[in-house]
């Protein structure tokens, strides 16, 4: 359990968080690090797949095609994120590859054999 204090306009609430862990003997600065762990891949994979590619909106429901587009969205999520020639945002790296399917053959390719 994890306790929680929030000091706002002088006024204090706290908050209880309960996880349960497959690692024994965890010590408070540990669980910690394991806590923020854990919100950091929410934070940055989990953001990406929710925003830029509108996961949450998906309306695939027949047979495996939910699977199935949550590995691709992985996939393309990997290919985009393991080229560094270009410096932006997620979404501005899928607008730049977008109309140049060369490059796009590039990128995956260079994914492929890397």
């Amino acid at each position: 359990m994890i306790v929680a204090r929030i000091e706002e306009n002088g006024q204090i609430s706290e908050q209880r968080h309960y996880f349960i862990y497959s690692c024994k003997n965890l010590n408070a600065a540990q669980l910690m690090k394991a806590k923020r762990n854990h919100w950091s891949i929410e934070n940055s994979l989990h953001w990406v797949l929710d925003i830029a590619f509108r996961e949450d909106e998906s309306r695939t429901r027949k047979d495996y095609s939910a699977e199935n587009f949550n590995i691709l969205r992985h996939l393309a999520y990997n290919i985009l994120t393991s080229n560094k020639s270009f410096k932006g945002s997620f979404p501005d790296k899928q607008f730049m590859y977008m109309p140049d399917s060369n490059y796009l053959d590039t990128i995956i390719s260079n994914w492929l054999c890397s």
